[in-house]
């Protein structure tokens, strides 16, 4: 898996501006303000994605998707900060299909 993944960040190409413009669903953006994502990253998405919310979690992607190696001994995943972030998102887009 561990070469999978660098291979994949090594042969990554950027989406164009143009693109990532383009997309017109509800869009949630999810990063932890510890993350491997910088936040002006995901703040640049939210600017280009006209109809996007941002989330920024506490901790790290591990931390707070609740990735087995980040959970802490006696957490069980199941108070994670971004599941009601999530849940309100897809409550309130599914009022509306």
């Amino acid at each position: 898996m561990h070469e999978k993944d660098e291979k994949r960040m090594i042969d990554f190409k950027d989406i164009p501006d143009k693109l990532v413009k383009s997309i017109d669903a509800s869009t949630l953006i999810i990063i932890g303000d510890k993350d491997l994502v910088t936040l002006a990253h995901a703040i640049e998405m939210h600017r280009l994605i006209t109809n996007s919310q941002l989330a920024i979690i506490p901790g790290g992607s591990g931390e707070y998707l609740g990735e087995l190696t980040a959970l802490k001994p006696g957490d069980t995943g199941i108070d994670l900060p971004v599941i009601p972030i999530i849940e309100n998102f897809l409550n309130k887009k599914s009022k509306f299909n």
